[in-house]
């Protein structure tokens, strides 16, 4: 299974793009649940803004259960995903795109790479996204 594409992009123009009918029934409601509109998301940078508002909030509302459960988390996390064609990543195996995460998420918080915290923080304010209510 690849990774899910949810933009048409005009060959013409690369930085236009309308989404598609699974963009509106699948991610529409979700981003809904929590303030953001997808028709307002205008640009790369507004949809990962708004990514990653929802992965917070989704993955805060996880009991610590819920958090060890691997389906459930790639369900949230997947969603890192959904730009790669608006950055001119072709579509790639979702088991290839869960690894490579995977591994990466290993050599930020157990092996100490990339000097990052191993203490999740929370994303920066997002004064400027549009299409929050």
């Amino acid at each position: 299974m690849d990774t899910p594409a949810y933009f048409l992009l005009n060959p013409l123009k690369p930085t236009t793009f309308v989404l598609t009918k699974k963009a509106r029934e699948q991610l529409g409601p979700r981003f809904a649940r929590h303030g953001i509109a997808v028709e307002h998301l205008a640009t790369a940078d507004d949809w990962d803004e708004a990514i990653a508002a929802v992965i917070w909030a989704e993955y805060q509302a996880l009991s610590a259960i819920e958090r060890e459960d691997r389906v459930r988390l790639d369900a949230i996390f997947d969603l890192q995903f959904v730009t790669d064609p608006l950055y001119g990543i072709p579509p790639t195996s979702l088991i290839a795109r869960r690894a490579a995460r995977h591994e990466t998420i290993q050599t930020v918080l157990y092996r100490g790479g990339l000097g990052s915290s191993p203490t999740p923080q929370s994303p920066p304010a997002t004064p400027g996204l549009r299409g929050v209510r």
